[in-house]
């Protein structure tokens, strides 16, 4: 399989919950995004994933690594999320089409029903954008599971850039 390993990232007061960030709020989404598209330009990314689960793919998710629902508001179990310097998109089921876009409301996250007519899935998207995405899709490793790189790769999606973005969870 092809990857890249770039060095941890991690921003202390945004891309890890804590006493300044704890609670979402449409207002520092912005800057949020701001943030994640930063580090991607500073690490030469396309895109950057951020997967609903933890490192143990536990079907009980903590509060410290509930990820999306810190970046994007969206508190639903089940979804995926992808930032890029102009996209901020959230792929989630049936089950949470209602919640999620009362969420997401407001703020620059697109909601990507999963399933529905049209609406591509992950990989597919990244594939028909990979041109203009410029660089690597960056992705958490302690997060994706071999399963999801080697059906990534399988697809002919953009290369996977191993980047612990949320290195101090």
């Amino acid at each position: 399989m092809a990857f890249s390993f770039v060095g941890a990232l991690s921003c202390p007061c945004c891309y890890r919950p804590g006493a300044l960030c704890d609670k979402f709020d449409p207002k520092t989404a912005a800057l949020k995004l701001t943030g994640m598209r930063n580090l991607l330009k500073a690490n030469s990314l396309g895109a950057y994933i951020v997967p609903m689960g933890d490192a143990h793919s536990s079907e009980y998710v903590s509060q410290a690594d509930k990820r999306v629902e810190w970046l994007t508001g969206f508190t639903g179990s089940v979804g995926i999320a992808l930032v890029t310097a102009d996209k901020a998109l959230v792929w989630t089921d049936g089950r949470y089409f209602l919640q999620a876009a009362q969420q997401l409301a407001g703020t620059e996250w697109e909601l990507m029903r999963m399933n529905e007519p049209g609406v591509p899935e992950l990989e597919e998207w990244v594939k028909a954008h990979q041109a203009s995405l410029g660089g690597p899709i960056g992705a958490d490793p302690r997060l994706v599971t071999l399963d999801f790189a080697a059906e990534w790769q399988q697809k002919g999606c953009a290369e996977l850039a191993l980047v612990a973005t949320w290195a101090n969870f």
